[in-house]
């Protein structure tokens, strides 16, 4: 789909910082028939509904828009992430410990696996789930990078030149050997940075009054949390990554469940979800 620009001069905007987005320019361009404003984030050019567009090249005077989303493809922020964290990427990392890592993904696209990650230079990161085996592909993307990317190299370095796909099905062939031998590990790759899950116990036994959560904000220290809810329902620390994150989750008595990150043994983050 091609887009006429109309003229309008270029305006400096700045998003909160709270939102951790920036908008370093904009324009007024026909889109789908009307004139839209449109916004230069991190980078990348969105237009309203948050379809990614392209500048006219030198010369050039259309602009370029992605096709509109199906509904599978769902986009949640422009918040930019951390592209150093990237590198402490590792294979069949659960969706929970990517979001521990590297926070809340920019879009999804759940029904086959994929996640996709902004940076602030403009760079996308792309992530791959498969099913029960977690993660199995990470690469940057940038037009520089050409159409296949450029691999995350902590993931790379694991998969050492084997297709992602053999190693699944040597997985899924242990997976079935451990029901006759339950003590075969399944086949992973080497990690420096591993996943502690807390203590069996104490654990959460029965859901908290919401308004407990509302106590907790952020820089307080882990042990004021839980000297003032308790025990978590779930825990989940990444030893040996940087700032070393760490999600405590709590069940609510409405039903719901309260989601709290720290970084260096201190509250970054509090969400109701």
């Amino acid at each position: 789909m091609s887009c006429l620009p109309l003229p309008a001069a270029s305006v400096l905007l700045f998003i909160p910082a709270a939102f951790a987005q920036v908008v370093t320019d904009s324009a007024e361009v026909r889109v789908d028939g009307r004139v839209e404003h449109v916004r230069k984030i991190n980078g990348r050019w969105w237009s309203q509904d948050n379809r990614q567009m392209t500048p006219p090249g030198k010369g050039g005077f259309f602009w370029t828009i992605q096709s509109k989303r199906i509904p599978e493809v769902v986009f949640y922020h422009h918040r930019p992430v951390k592209l150093a964290y990237a590198e402490q990427l590792h294979l069949f990392m659960s969706e929970d410990q990517v979001r521990a890592l590297l926070g809340d993904p920019n879009e999804t696209y759940e029904d086959i696996g994929i996640w996709t990650y902004y940076a602030s230079d403009g760079t996308a990161l792309h992530l791959r789930f498969f099913r029960e085996d977690g993660l199995g592909e990470a690469s940057y993307h940038r037009s520089d990078y050409g159409v296949s990317g450029k691999p995350v190299a902590s993931i790379e370095q694991e998969l050492a030149g084997r297709s992602i796909f053999a190693i699944l099905a040597q997985r899924a062939g242990e997976r079935s050997a451990a029901k006759y031998h339950p003590r075969a590990p399944l086949t992973r790759a080497s990690s420096t940075v591993g996943i502690e899950q807390a203590p069996p116990a104490p654990r959460q036994t029965r859901p908290i009054d919401p308004a407990l959560v509302q106590a907790v904000v952020t820089g307080m220290a882990r042990a004021d949390v839980i000297a003032r809810l308790g025990e978590p329902a779930r825990a989940m620390k990444i030893s040996g990554a940087e700032r070393e994150p760490e999600t405590l989750t709590y069940d609510l008595e409405s039903g719901r469940r309260a989601e709290i990150r720290l970084e260096e043994g201190k509250v970054v983050r509090i969400r109701e979800l």
